[in-house]
C-alpha cells in the first residue's frame, strides 16, 4: 500500500472548521477541482458522487466509513473512480489546538496506484489534500 499525508494549522476552532469540512456532501464548497457532489443515503454507508475537473472531467464515488462529530474525524473509501488510485481509504481529522482557538488538519490515505506510477498516485493525493488545506487556511486563517 502507498500512503499520503498532509497536516497543517488552521486559524480557527475545530468546531467552526468542522461545520464546513465535516459536511460529507460539501467538498465542492472548499476543494478546488470538485465541481459537483450528490449524496445517496444517510449516516455511515452513505455514498457521495463527485464530479472532478482534472485532465478533463473525472468522477469518484466515495462511501462514508466512520464519523465522529465530537472527535472531528471521519473516514471514507473510494467505491469507484476514474482517478489514478484504487483500494483507497482516507482518514480526515481536526485536532483542537492547545489554545482552543486553532486546530490542525491531519488528512491521510492508504491506496494503490491505478493507471499511474506510484509517485504519480502519491502526488495526486498529496496535491488534492494540500489544495484542500490551503483552501481551509484561506477561509479560516493559518
Amino acid at each position: 500500500m502507498l500512503e499520503a499525508r498532509v497536516a497543517g494549522r488552521i486559524g480557527a476552532r475545530a468546531a467552526k472548521v468542522w461545520v464546513l469540512a465535516g459536511d460529507f456532501d460539501g467538498l465542492a464548497r472548499w476543494i478546488p477541482g470538485i465541481v459537483a457532489s450528490r449524496i445517496e443515503g444517510k449516516g455511515i454507508g452513505q455514498v457521495r458522487h463527485l464530479t472532478i475537473v482534472r485532465r478533463g472531467r473525472q468522477f469518484a464515488i466515495e462511501r462514508l466509513e466512520t464519523r465522529d462529530d465530537a472527535g472531528f474525524r471521519l473516514s471514507y473509501s473510494i467505491v469507484d473512480s476514474s482517478l489514478p488510485v484504487t483500494e483507497y481509504t482516507s482518514f480526515f481529522r481536526l485536532v483542537p489546538g492547545p489554545d482552543g482557538k486553532t486546530c490542525t488538519l491531519d488528512w491521510s490515505a492508504d491506496f494503490l496506484a491505478k493507471a499511474a506510477t506510484n509517485d504519480e498516485a502519491i502526488a495526486f493525493v498529496t496535491g488534492a489534500y494540500s489544495a484542500g488545506l490551503a483552501s481551509l487556511q484561506k477561509t479560516f486563517g493559518a
